[in-house]
């Protein structure tokens, strides 16, 4: 029997976000309207994916075929331009709420879906903007990047839901439960490889650091052995695929990890969090605990991104750039900072937070990103709504 009235305490706790949502959608449903004719020519199919990968995810091809048999192209474009992205928004809104308030949560969700790509970033949109040039005038001939149905709009959406059942619903001592966890991480490498792969190195650390808190060495290595195994099982069509293709991951290496990424999403959100760990007395032990998934992350993406752009060697750092990281995970290292700075100031008499910079920097960083974030934040959305619109 449905109980309605849990359904209904359901959304009257996601109100600002469903509402937020429903928002999102008449802006894509806008632009979907204005752009119909060329959506068409710019759509990113499946099929171009696989050409572009030399991979085949299976799941989303035989997704691919179904939906079209059934549905039709148009549909599908529906699903691709404004359904599945305002799920991807909802997903990213719910991931942030855990950490930030839910304003902080609405402005990172849709500065990070509300992307054209390197072709034309959001900054130079403001540039142009106020330099004097009109709304009306400024127009760009690329598309979304999230827009495309399956790939990246579901594997987007996939990725975060599993991603948000995993931190918040995964019981380590339900053993059927972990080994379900592993099959679906696993298979989604036939959704989409690149976010499979962070996908799974988040996972394996994830169970590997819960069991190992939990059980002895020995039933540790016993568990955590029958998921390697059931993983690399799962894992040998992929293999196959890889041998079928012939794909290589031999790429032409470049002079480095570009300045603007390496110090944007990098060594920005580091140097912020060790500010942050001088201001306040936070211990570090907490941070780890708490945010040690964000930094595992981080580190995967430095590591794929200097071996392919660095040594020649793995994915391309324009695939990498323009998946998972572009759509969550840029956006997601600066959640550690903001979750700190938004505490309610408080003043230190003894210890090196009692110092003048101290202080001043928690001061400043409460009245920044908490008391005024009301003034500037919806100026900030009602830009970007401008910006989706162009």
């Amino acid at each position: 029997m449905v109980d309605f009235k849990k359904i209904i305490n359901v959304i009257i706790k996601n109100k600002f976000y469903l509402f937020s949502a429903l928002f999102f959608t008449t802006l894509l449903i806008l632009r979907f309207a204005n752009n119909y004719d060329s959506s068409f020519l710019q759509y990113n199919d499946i099929l171009s994916t696989i050409d572009k990968f030399q991979f085949t995810p299976l799941l989303s091809l035989w997704l691919y075929s179904l939906t079209t048999s059934f549905i039709g192209m148009e549909t599908m474009l529906i699903l691709g331009n404004v359904i599945m992205p305002t799920l991807c928004f909802f997903m990213l809104c719910k991931l942030f709420d855990k950490y930030i308030s839910p304003l902080w949560s609405i402005s990172l969700s849709s500065l990070a879906l509300a992307s054209y790509g390197p072709a034309f970033p959001f900054r130079e949109f403001l540039l142009l903007l106020f330099s004097g040039t009109g709304w009306r005038e400024i127009n760009t001939d690329v598309n979304l990047q999230i827009i495309g149905f399956p790939i990246p709009s579901l594997s987007l959406f996939l990725f975060l839901l599993l991603l948000f059942v995993t931190l918040n619903f995964f019981n380590i001592k339900n053993l059927k439960q972990g080994f379900l966890f592993t099959s679906l991480w696993t298979l989604f490498f036939q959704v989409h490889p690149v976010d499979a792969l962070f996908g799974i190195i988040f996972w394996f650390s994830f169970l590997g650091i819960r069991l190992f808190r939990l059980n002895s060495t020995a039933t540790f290595f016993k568990i955590f052995s029958g998921h390697l195994i059931l993983s690399s099982f799962l894992f040998i069509p992929v293999l196959l695929d890889i041998e079928f293709h012939s794909l290589k991951l031999e790429i032409p290496s470049s002079e480095g990890i570009p300045l603007y990424t390496l110090v944007s999403y990098f060594v920005i959100p580091i140097v912020l969090i060790f500010t942050n760990y001088l201001a306040h007395r936070i211990d570090p032990y907490e941070i780890l605990i708490k945010f040690w998934h964000v930094y595992l992350l981080m580190i995967t993406e430095f590591i794929l991104l200097f071996c392919s752009i660095n040594l020649g060697w793995g994915i391309q750092a324009d695939i990498l750039e323009n998946r998972i990281p572009l759509f969550f995970l840029h956006f997601y290292y600066y959640v550690p900072f903001l979750y700190y700075t938004l505490r309610p100031y408080r003043e230190f008499e003894i210890g090196s937070e009692s110092g003048y910079l101290s202080q001043a920097f928690r001061k400043a960083g409460y009245l920044i990103f908490s008391t005024y974030k009301t003034t500037y934040l919806p100026i900030f959305l009602f830009l970007l709504g401008l910006f989706l619109l162009v």
